[in-house]
């Protein structure tokens, strides 16, 4: 049957466009007919004049910001054009509407729609509604949220968005979430009952990933490289990067682009195109270390089997950081923006055989969790 998947716009988000990747994967597999919903979002007005009146103010003070902080449509095709390759070849999607217009897709022939993975029922997201299937709640079809997060372990719905979101839960032939902390937000907030399963990246052999680089790059080990992928730079995050660069006597590989748009504007466009999917998962399986501030760089570390030093991010939320690492009795490998223990960890060793163990273990439920809601 054909199962819609609802999850966050297929950009330039390398953990986002995996998570579908995977998810799509796993659902082929089982005999089904993934289509993702591709869909686009704009800028409120009110959002736009704050953002211009800041950035002016910012520029009267001394400042050099442009005064346009986010590109066009046509600008954000440009910075996309590498992994929008990889999304053409290997995710199916509908056509694109823009989120507003999302239920003219609820006229296609589905047979299921799964929400997920990632931060789809975070609070902030103003379209919350939305991704409990607001717009699908008349279709008489198996409804499943698969790792869905809310990205925090603390509830920040409004009351208005409370009641509704509860509302359209209890249309969900069942429900799972990606952190341990969102089961207890689940049960108190929506008043359902919620399974917890493993990000969708966890569910295919890392031999596949492996194959999407060695398709399009040969692998090049002249040089220790040392992965650096993060995603909120400060200079406490420099100086532990920097730490382990030297400790080890590894090359720093970021696979990130070299510039932000709200930092350059139209004028250094190029220089804000990210790299592709395929040599983002390069930088991982070519690396001796790995240091991180993102929860698919964790991921993707512990995926294939590498040393690593996540540090915290308060701002896109640890919770999750904290649920998947101490799950797998990796906690120590957590640190906030300090060096204390920056030492102890680089030159602790990981037990990746108990690892991989337990991952094939909540692998195997979660993937019959996902069975079962498709029946």
């Amino acid at each position: 049957m054909k199962v819609g998947i609802l999850t966050h716009p297929l950009t330039n988000n390398y953990g986002g466009i995996l998570q579908n990747y995977a998810l799509q994967s796993v659902i082929r597999e089982m005999g089904h007919e993934p289509i993702t919903l591709d869909y686009r979002t704009s800028m409120p007005l009110k959002n736009i004049i704050a953002s211009y009146a800041s950035r002016l103010i910012k520029n009267l003070k001394g400042g050099h910001y442009p005064l346009r902080g986010w590109p066009t449509r046509k600008e954000q095709e440009v910075i996309n054009q590498k992994t929008r390759e990889f999304i053409k070849s290997n995710i199916a999607t509908t056509k694109s509407v823009n989120i507003k217009d999302l239920g003219l897709l609820s006229r296609l022939d589905w047979g299921a729609i799964v929400v997920g993975s990632d931060q789809v029922w975070r609070g902030s997201n103003r379209y919350i509604e939305k991704f409990f299937l607001s717009d699908f709640k008349n279709l008489n079809i198996p409804k499943i949220a698969y790792a869905a997060s809310f990205g925090v372990d603390s509830w920040n719905y409004t009351k208005r968005e409370t009641i509704r979101c509860a509302k359209l839960a209890k249309n969900f032939k069942c429900i799972s979430v990606r952190e341990n902390c969102a089961q207890k937000l689940c049960k108190s907030h929506l008043d359902i009952n919620a399974e917890w399963v493993l990000d969708p990246t966890f569910l295919i052999e890392r031999e596949r990933y492996e194959m999407l680089v060695r398709l399009k790059y040969p692998h090049d080990l002249s040089q220790k490289k040392m992965m650096v992928y993060v995603l909120d730079k400060s200079e406490k995050k420099r100086e532990i990067v920097n730490l382990i660069s030297n400790s080890l006597s590894l090359t720093q590989n970021e696979v990130m682009a070299k510039k932000k748009f709200s930092q350059v504007g139209s004028k250094g466009l190029y220089d804000c195109v990210f790299p592709s999917v395929e040599e983002w998962l390069k930088g991982f399986i070519e690396s001796e270390f790995v240091v991180t501030d993102s929860f698919h760089g964790t991921v993707f570390s512990i995926i294939f089997n590498k040393p690593f030093l996540t540090m915290t991010n308060n701002s896109r939320g640890n919770s999750r950081l904290v649920s998947l690492l101490s799950s797998l009795h990796l906690q120590d490998r957590l640190v906030n923006e300090n060096t204390e223990n920056v030492e102890s960890i680089i030159n602790s060793s990981i037990n990746y055989e108990e690892i991989n163990t337990l991952l094939s273990s909540w692998k195997n439920d979660s993937i019959l969790f996902l069975k079962r809601g498709l029946q």
